[in-house]
């Protein structure tokens, strides 16, 4: 991938925090992410099949 994308150094979340799993799959799209062309003509990055699982014992996840 070019490096038209400059990741931004955010202090990281406590490995157990909900939002670490976010933060992970948002530098993976930005890192791995293929471009894909849309209907409005800006297009997009995507990768394929990711998830993320939450503990929703805890509450929901916002």
């Amino acid at each position: 991938m070019s490096a038209a994308f400059d990741l931004i150094n955010v202090p990281a979340a406590p490995a157990d925090h909900p939002e670490h799993q976010y933060l992970n799959l948002l530098r993976d799209i930005l890192e791995n992410g293929a471009r894909r062309d849309d209907r409005t003509g800006t297009g997009t990055l995507g990768v394929f099949g990711r998830q993320m699982r939450f503990d929703l014992s805890k509450g929901f996840p916002v």
